[in-house]
């Protein structure tokens, strides 16, 4: 399964899925004519999950079907049952949600006789399935069931970004109940914790929905400030979503009603870009109609708007006006440039000559709580910690405060507190910081790890995704890890 691992970042860094494809396929015809127990059922689970995340749904479907197939003729229960809640998800996706909603009840089935929830993430994210599923088909009561249901998990669990998603899916079962006050309590309640997540397209959904939710109330003021964040997150993450449409048509409107032609012809330009990305994704989007505003009236209103525009304005206003907006632009971005680069090379430089700052007992909050531990189990602790940083264990993307306590023998209370003191940080930043320290000095020494690409990196040291190995980075370095890596690299040149 590592060796799996490592085929499938192989691909990712030579943009080369044949790596990873041929590894699983190799081992199918190996095993497929053997008496062994994991294979070949198990390889086609990984290529179904691989295609599924690629977006070829087709071939993921066949090989969680041929998954489920072997598992059942291998008699392996738990692989037959992860394949049809895989084979569900799909059905949901294509909009099947009875068949979806049968497949994940087995799945549920399988866990109440193992007597135990086995995978909490896992687990919650059936549920929330079968929650979704339930309120596309408007039967509200079992969605907000199988919600409540998911929602008691994370509360006994103390997970608070399940019970955060379990708030927001709530809040969408109730605004297609009309029900739009309480769905604007419940929505609220879980910006924080979907922001903790960085899942900027569901945070992107709950702006719209607040915002649609205060536009039927006729509270125009927050309908505004919550679709203009919507825009605001897309300026951000220059990421392309369906709920983006609906925002942009609203501020569309706005400012016609406002008579603010330049805002107007922005947010059409938006609305049209937004379209084309989305339509040139999906096979099942209609092109030439887009909800009550379509792209031929919308061409004819930016022409109309355009022209307006251009009345208003003397070839000579236009002309100084350009001349004028362009000069203190350029001026502005180089300035900007000029700064940021002289900061970034000053940081850089600091990297390279001394080891990464960590922070210590001396640097702890100064007023703290009295100690209740006893001296002996701090001092056990203090010892496990050293080995645990010495070992490199924290690169792993399993830990957490409550693995680790159970890898200590201690509770999650002793060791949150003795890091706090004798770290003098949280524990989320005590394992960031180490994992950033320990990627500064594998890029300084390891030329073949420069070589990886960013999300390759952020993997092999312990982060789930990305952006917030990227954020992480830049927390504790000020620069970014592109940044690192290629002024390391002209250094080493």
């Amino acid at each position: 399964m590592q060796l799996g691992s490592g085929y499938y970042w192989l691909s990712d860094i030579t943009k080369d899925s044949t790596y990873y494809v041929n590894y699983w396929n190799d081992i199918i015809r190996k095993t497929k004519n053997t008496n062994n127990k994991l294979h070949p059922a198990f390889s086609y689970l990984k290529l179904g999950d691989f295609y599924f995340h690629k977006g070829n749904k087709d071939i993921a479907l066949n090989k969680y079907l041929e998954s489920r197939k072997q598992a059942t003729k291998a008699n392996i229960d738990s692989l037959r049952f992860i394949s049809t809640y895989r084979i569900g998800i799909i059905k949901a996706h294509n909009k099947e949600h009875q068949k979806a909603i049968r497949h994940f009840k087995e799945f549920l089935s399988f866990y109440k006789k193992k007597g135990t929830i086995g995978n909490l993430n896992e687990y919650s994210s059936v549920l929330f399935n079968l929650s979704n599923s339930f309120e596309s088909l408007k039967q509200y009561d079992s969605a907000l069931y199988y919600n409540a249901k998911v929602y008691t998990i994370g509360k006994e669990n103390k997970d608070s970004i399940i019970t955060g998603y379990a708030n927001f899916y709530k809040g969408s079962t109730l605004y297609k109940k009309k029900e739009y006050l309480s769905a604007i309590n419940y929505f609220k309640k879980s910006i924080h914790f979907i922001k903790l997540d960085e899942n900027y397209y569901i945070l992107s959904v709950l702006y719209k929905y607040l915002g649609k939710s205060y536009h039927n109330l006729n509270d125009k003021k927050n309908a505004l400030k919550y679709f203009n964040k919507v825009d605001s997150l897309f300026n951000k993450t220059k990421n392309y979503y369906s709920s983006q449409k609906p925002a942009y048509k609203y501020l569309i409107n706005h400012y016609k009603e406002k008579g603010n032609d330049t805002k107007q012809l922005v947010y059409i330009n938006k609305y049209i870009k937004v379209d084309s990305v989305l339509n040139t994704r999906s096979k099942n989007i209609a092109k030439n109609l887009t909800e009550n505003y379509d792209i031929p009236n919308l061409l004819t209103e930016k022409k109309r708007i355009e022209n307006r525009l251009k009345n208003k304005l003397s070839n000579f206003e236009k002309w100084i006006w350009s001349i004028t907006l362009f000069s203190i632009t350029i001026l502005v971005f180089l300035i900007v440039q000029y700064r940021k680069r002289k900061q970034y090379k000053k940081r850089f430089q600091a990297l390279l000559e001394k080891q990464p700052i960590r922070k210590s007992s001396t640097n702890s909050i100064s007023v703290k709580k009295e100690n209740l531990i006893p001296k002996e189990t701090i001092e056990t602790i203090k010892e496990q910690l050293l080995e645990f940083e010495t070992k490199h264990q924290f690169i792993s993307t399993q830990v957490s405060l409550s693995t680790l306590a159970r890898l200590f023998n201690t509770n999650t209370k002793y060791l949150s507190q003795i890091i706090n003191q004798e770290k003098g940080q949280s524990f989320n930043n005590y394992i960031n910081q180490l994992r950033i320290n320990y990627t500064i000095e594998k890029l300084k020494t390891d030329r073949q790890f420069r070589k990886y690409s960013v999300k390759a990196i952020a993997h092999e040291v312990g982060f789930n995704t990305t952006e917030s190995f990227s954020k992480a980075f830049f927390k504790f370095t000020g620069i970014k890890p592109s940044y690192f890596i290629k002024e390391l690299n002209k250094k080493v040149k």
